[in-house]
């Protein structure tokens, strides 16, 4: 009787195995990502810019342009932000709600890269590392616990090369619409998220992929299946964009349209905002913040010539290292530098990561010797990034109790020197943390070498998501009291005040959205009784008119009155 009982049981998991793991991948993710959103403030400019945006969505009803200070603001269109506005009307003006959407992200990217990665390899396993290695890199996790636009980005652009790829195997443009049509369809909304870079991207990857599978053809057979395939994808994603952008363009007289255009070749040339920085940025930012994956990626990023572990997946590995190199190259020699614009590598570098960690358990399986690269290479990539990282979460709390040790560093920076007077409380017991971590990394490691590779992996992924975790919850809100404390505080004292405060020397969102900033037309303003409050980094020359109210850690806070 029994056994009767069980065998359908058995048969229904069977059946439904992989939608169980993909439930189990969704619950997982839910808990990494989901709690404790609001542990910090959020952070100037890109957290604040958009959920400032949203908040102001909300308070004039004008959902259709964003805007900063209730001007237009032209950097954006508004798909993320739309997603923050539905946010808050669930759960407040705050910052998890900002967060939220990033988390819901999340969920789904590790959930759609199982998919994707059992589906285009006929292996469950493989989606399962995927799904792994993703989840448990370190910039990857912290952007899903963040309020800034890239993950969703990434996302679409990801989803589309992705649907774009399955027109590989025909190159005929009936057989592929549907692929055309999802291809399109995530394209014209990573195209509404965060503009035109998305088809530059994407036209980009598709065509030095299709390029270098297609050089054996005649160059009027190659062009002509080219163009058959991706003007269809550019009309039917400018489509998509257009539905918002055609707004613009019929009641605003496509304003915002064309300063957008124009904010994004400016950022092309130009460092934003003094965001500069060398040509080997986003490789050291990807070494650093894609641990542990980066370093079981780079076998398979050195050798693109090795024989492919699945038949079914040639198209698509192709497809990962172009896009994976594409991002990488153009984000180098934009001018401006910063961390996220090179997240879009996360997709193909995990991907990578997994495909290695396939061939070597597969070589495990059949008892085949690991070669030099397969064993060498990332165990030490594995052993310097993770003793950097170690280093750093234990020199850390040192380092705070004892800040006036690193203050000669600042001599030269004033106010981040005055930044470190901050009173924030750190203990000899964190240290701890980084002890912990060290040792469950450098036990994985010893195991993977000693040929005990799946106990060895599951450390070293477990040390990850623990580091992953104490950077978030343990410094990031003590670092932000450092950066931003003294000002936020300052803000959120004047909240609902009949004030309106503006920065002087430095840009910043945070006044607005801290202090709740209303239209000067809101019915509780009355205008002739408001004070202007000013803050500056460090004191800064100012009229008679202007009285000091206070200082702290290297903020200057001001008053005048408006009449």
């Amino acid at each position: 009787m029994r056994e009767f009982e069980t065998k359908p049981t058995q048969t229904f998991i069977k059946a439904h195995s992989s939608k169980l793991i993909a439930l189990a991948i969704a619950c997982v993710a839910a808990a990494l990502y989901l709690p404790y959103l609001s542990a910090a403030h959020l952070f100037d400019w890109d957290e604040i810019n958009f959920a400032e945006c949203a908040r102001e969505m909300i308070l004039t009803k004008n959902y259709t342009q964003p805007q900063i200070n209730f001007q237009p603001f032209y950097e954006k269109p508004p798909l993320f932000i739309w997603f923050q506005v539905l946010s808050m009307k669930v759960f407040g003006v705050n910052e998890y709600a900002a967060r939220f959407p990033d988390a819901l992200c999340g969920i789904l990217t590790l959930v759609t890269v199982f998919f994707v990665g059992k589906n285009r390899t006929n292996n469950t396993r493989f989606g399962v590392l995927w799904a792994i290695c993703f989840g448990t890199s370190l910039l990857p996790h912290l952007y899903f616990k963040s309020g800034i636009i890239d993950p969703w980005f990434n996302f679409f652009i990801f989803l589309s090369v992705t649907f774009l790829s399955k027109t590989f195997d025909t190159l005929n443009f009936w057989n592929s619409l549907g692929a055309i049509f999802f291809a399109s369809l995530f394209g014209g909304l990573a195209l509404l998220t965060k503009g035109p870079v998305a088809l530059l991207m994407i036209g980009l990857t598709y065509s030095i992929a299709y390029l270098i599978l297609n050089l054996n053809k005649s160059f009027l057979r190659l062009v002509t299946n080219y163009l058959k395939i991706f003007i269809p994808f550019c009309i039917l994603a400018i489509s998509v964009a257009s539905l918002w952008f055609g707004d613009d363009l019929l009641n605003h007289s496509g304003k915002f349209t064309a300063n957008f255009i124009q904010y994004n070749l400016r950022l092309a040339q130009t460092q934003d905002a003094g965001h500069g920085g060398f040509i080997g940025y986003h490789v050291v930012v990807l070494l650093l913040g894609c641990f542990p994956a980066v370093a079981f990626a780079l076998p398979e990023l050195i050798s693109p010539n090795r024989e492919s572990i699945f038949v079914s997946e040639k198209y698509f590995t192709l497809l990962m290292r172009v896009l994976f190199y594409a991002t990488l190259i153009v984000f180098s020699l934009v001018q401006s530098k910063i961390v996220h614009y090179s997240s879009l590598c996360y997709f193909p570098l995990t991907y990578l990561a997994a495909v290695h960690l396939e061939r070597i358990l597969n070589k495990q399986r059949d008892g085949i010797l690991l070669s030099r690269l397969e064993k060498i290479l990332p165990v030490s990539v594995l052993f310097l990034v993770g003793s950097i990282w170690c280093l750093i979460i234990i020199v850390l709390p040192i380092v705070g109790q004892h800040i006036e040790m690193i203050k000669p560093l600042f001599s030269k920076d004033p106010f981040a020197l005055a930044n470190l007077n901050a009173q924030v409380e750190w203990s000899y017991w964190e240290v701890g943390f980084g002890i912990e971590f060290g040792v469950m990394f450098i036990l994985g490691v010893v195991l993977y070498l000693n040929q005990k590779i799946r106990l060895g992996l599951v450390m070293i992924f477990l040390a990850s998501l623990f580091l992953a975790q104490t950077i978030i919850y343990q410094f990031v809100p003590k670092v932000e009291k450092y950066s931003q404390g003294a000002a936020i505080e300052f803000y959120l004292s004047h909240k609902n005040l009949n004030a309106v405060i503006e920065t002087t020397n430095f840009k910043s969102y945070a006044q607005y959205f801290y202090a709740e900033k209303k239209p000067l037309n809101y019915i509780n303003y009355n205008i002739s009784t408001l004070d202007s409050l000013f803050v500056s980094k460090l004191d800064h020359p100012r009229d008679s008119s202007f009285q000091k109210i206070g200082q702290k850690n290297g903020f200057v806070f001001y008053k005048k009155r408006s009449h």
